[in-house]
């Protein structure tokens, strides 16, 4: 029963991380929750007993796990992007250029998003059964971050890279992700230049198409709108109105990066990680 209840113990824990002299990225210590007023936890060490250390980095792989599935995975790939693709499928027409731009991207989604909530994020479903958070604490885990996610930021490689201080690969050498994510991230942007360019023209030229073009218009405004109680998308550019082809062209390759790229990195090497039944 405590099971199916999600009665399960979960951390909110610390970790300290030093780059040695192999180059590697090895944890150095690590507390298992954030110490409140009078409340003071132990912060665990390589030094301590073997077993110890062991169960520590199993707690902190497990903590991570379970945000990682509910946040970088279900909420901001799978979940944002139906958000993009409702927006941009009740707005621009089939045979608009944008829309045939970004449905490739939008493929299969909705039936996806749809399976994994009738199977994995229902009420004793996957997420109850497999995870510690559970369903109801992902989706608060993901609530929480709602708040302060935004497209322009977290949603937009370089930014997301210099805001949590691992763009440098002399300070962070051997970090894969950025390595082979930056230059794709860079390579899509300048593919959804090339394409927004056809359309609407040289961004050095007159403007005038994109701002009249209503129907991408209502898609930069559907994309931050609260009506019916939706969630709006933080920092999108324009925040409503696409003025420059500058900021079509950088929501156009936050959407396709993350629907792709990002959902890869995502996705595609759990069992690597989640294998190991204690991660998890």
């Amino acid at each position: 029963a405590a099971f199916k209840n999600q009665n399960r113990p979960m951390c909110a824990p610390y970790g300290l991380f030093f780059v040695n002299s192999k180059k590697n990225l090895e944890p150095v210590a690590i507390q298992m929750y954030p110490n409140e007023e009078e409340e003071q936890h132990p912060v665990f060490l390589p030094s301590d007993p073997p077993h110890t250390w062991l169960y520590a980095k199993m707690w902190f792989n497990c903590a991570d796990a379970n945000y990682h599935q509910a946040v970088p995975h279900l909420g901001f790939t799978h979940l944002m992007i139906e958000a993009c693709a409702l927006a941009a499928k009740t707005t621009l027409s089939r045979s608009h250029p944008i829309q045939r731009l970004l449905e490739p991207h939008f493929f299969n989604l909705m039936a996806i998003n749809n399976f994994g909530t009738e199977v994995l994020m229902n009420e004793g479903g996957g997420f109850a059964r497999l995870t510690m958070s559970g369903e109801k604490g992902a989706f608060e885990v993901i609530r929480e971050r709602l708040k302060t996610w935004r497209m322009d930021v977290e949603g937009t490689l370089p930014a997301d890279l210099r805001n949590r201080g691992v763009d440098d690969a002399e300070a962070l050498p051997k970090y894969y992700y950025r390595d082979d994510a930056l230059p794709i991230y860079h390579a899509i942007r300048e593919y959804v230049r090339g394409m927004v360019e056809i359309f609407y023209g040289d961004e050095n030229g007159d403007e005038v198409k994109l701002k009249e073009d209503f129907e991408i218009q209502a898609f930069a405004k559907a994309l931050v709108s609260t009506e019916g109680g939706r969630v709006a998308i933080k920092g999108v550019p324009g925040n409503g109105t696409f003025s420059t082809l500058d900021e079509l062209i950088q929501t156009l390759t936050s959407i396709i990066f993350t629907s792709s790229v990002q959902h890869a990195a995502v996705n595609f090497m759990q069992l690597d990680e989640y294998g190991f039944v204690p991660n998890f």
